[in-house]
C-alpha cells in the first residue's frame, strides 16, 4: 500500500491523501461484482451515500469507481475510489479529503488517474 499525504490545513483537521492498494485480482469478477465489493467495503468503513462514479480508463484498462462520505477524525470526509485490474492484480486508488475540499480532491485524483502509466 502506498499513501501520499497532501498539505495539512488546520481548518480542515484532516490531511488530504491518495492511497493505492494492490491485491490479487479475483479469478472471475465482472465490473459490477468489483463495484459491489468496493461498495460493501465502503459501507463497512462507515460510508454514507455510496454512489457509482462514471466508468473510465486508467492507462487503457477499464476502471470502475464509487464515491461516498464518512466521518473522520474531527472532520466530515469524502472519498472517491477507483478499482482497476491490470495483469493479475486489482489496484484500488482512493482519494480522501475533508468534505469542504472535495472539489480539490477530485481534481487531484483525476490528474493522478489521467497521468497513470503501467510499468512496461
Amino acid at each position: 500500500m502506498l499513501t501520499l499525504l497532501g498539505p495539512f490545513r488546520a481548518s480542515e483537521r484532516f490531511p488530504p491523501n491518495i492511497t493505492v492498494a494492490r491485491t490479487a485480482a479475483p479469478a472471475s469478477s465482472s465490473a459490477e461484482q468489483v463495484r459491489g465489493s468496493i461498495r460493501t467495503q465502503s459501507e463497512a468503513q462507515g460510508g454514507k451515500g455510496v454512489d457509482a462514479l462514471p466508468d473510465r480508463e486508467i492507462d487503457g484498462e477499464a476502471a470502475i469507481g464509487v464515491t461516498y462520505s464518512r466521518s473522520g477524525p474531527g472532520a466530515e470526509l469524502t472519498q472517491r475510489t477507483y478499482a482497476v485490474v491490470h495483469g493479475r492484480q486489482l489496484y484500488t486508488i482512493a482519494s480522501t479529503t475533508a468534505l469542504k475540499s472535495a472539489v480539490d480532491g477530485e481534481k487531484v485524483l483525476e490528474t493522478v488517474l489521467d497521468t497513470w502509466r503501467w510499468a512496461r
